[in-house]
């Protein structure tokens, strides 16, 4: 979710995907949002409170065992036995990394973006292709951390394509890279 400020002082989320994504890359593209509409002090400190945060962890569980769910995915997407593909932007790209390491037999490809993680937990995901991106500007999450998982991933012998952006910041490297990203998503599939 990326938050634009609208004319009446409250944020309205942006949405990243368009329908065209979805029909180009066939099925649906999930995009939890946070509440809405919000004010400066809101937007401010969502992220910050421990509901947001057991919301996100109550919704996580409960998508995942949709997801889990075979006769369910079936129906939600027939003839689509290709995987699922999960990505994140920020906390939503230490997300990524903590989910797939959590459930590594679940997807088949990642995509973390601006995010990070911890690099021990490479080993359990090395045999998951994963799109990261990250600016080396950015002034949220530091660069490191994401050159950190790409090193301990490498090591550990994953397909990793990495972009970092020169001069990229943390919102500014989303967009630009979600086209290649999903283009990197339906050349894989899980065995």
């Amino acid at each position: 979710m990326q938050l634009q400020k609208e004319a009446d002082g409250n944020y309205q989320s942006a949405d990243y995907f368009s329908n065209d994504q979805e029909t180009r890359y066939g099925g649906e593209i999930s995009r939890p949002q946070g509440p809405q509409p919000m004010n400066d002090q809101q937007a401010l400190f969502v992220r910050m409170t421990l509901d947001a945060w057991t919301e996100r962890v109550n919704a996580t569980g409960a998508l995942l065992e949709k997801l889990t769910d075979d006769e369910l995915m079936q129906q939600v997407a027939p003839g689509r036995n290709r995987g699922i593909y999960l990505m994140g932007h920020s906390m939503g790209g230490y997300g990524t990394w903590s989910v797939a390491m959590n459930h590594p037999d679940l997807f088949a490809a990642l995509g973390p973006i601006a995010g990070g993680g911890n690099p021990s937990g490479m080993e359990k995901i090395k045999h998951i292709p994963q799109f990261i991106v990250h600016g080396d500007d950015d002034p949220t999450v530091n660069v490191s951390q994401s050159r950190s998982m790409v090193e301990a991933g490498r090591k550990a012998g994953a397909t990793i394509e990495y972009i970092e952006v020169k001069g990229g910041g943390h919102g500014n490297v989303v967009i630009p890279n979600l086209g290649p990203m999903l283009d990197f998503f339906s050349k894989q599939s899980k065995p």
